[in-house]
């Protein structure tokens, strides 16, 4: 059972997480507008009056184009990214990967697959490090019928 609440508990945080990155993060691409509730209650009546009252009636100020509701003001979180450097292109020389934009720079550099993937280049490197007393070895390629020193 405490093995059910430690995965539940993980699988939950790793929707959070996937919710920020995925909208909260302020970026230039298109996203749905985002609002503001408070889902910590734990009375039926209050989660009524104080997330499903608020949200049916933002949806239904969206559905009557009446985008300048007070619910809708109040409870919209504004994302603003004014960094320039978010258009810039960046590579990582490690994936041989091209970026856009700093903060999916910053996102790639802390994933797993980076990660992977600095562990083979350093594996390779002292590998060939290693065996740079011995002679190289003739390589014949197989799709290539010629011979690599």
């Amino acid at each position: 059972m405490d093995r059910l609440k430690i995965v539940t508990n993980q699988y939950a945080n790793k929707q959070v997480r996937w919710i920020k990155q995925r909208f909260l993060h302020p970026s230039r691409r298109q996203l749905p507008p985002v609002y503001t509730v408070n889902g910590d209650l734990t009375t039926p009546t209050e989660w009524y009056n104080n997330v499903t009252k608020i949200c049916t009636d933002i949806l239904e100020a969206h559905l009557q184009q009446n985008l300048n509701h007070p619910l809708i003001l109040e409870r919209k979180m504004v994302l603003s990214s004014d960094n320039d450097s978010d258009l810039l292109l960046r590579k990582c020389d490690t994936c041989d990967k091209v970026i856009v934009g700093s903060e999916q720079f910053k996102i790639h550099m802390k994933s797993s697959r980076h990660k992977k993937m600095t562990k083979i280049m350093k594996r390779k490197i002292t590998v060939c490090s290693s065996n740079e007393s011995e002679p190289p070895e003739k390589i014949v390629r197989p799709d290539e019928n010629e011979l690599v020193v």
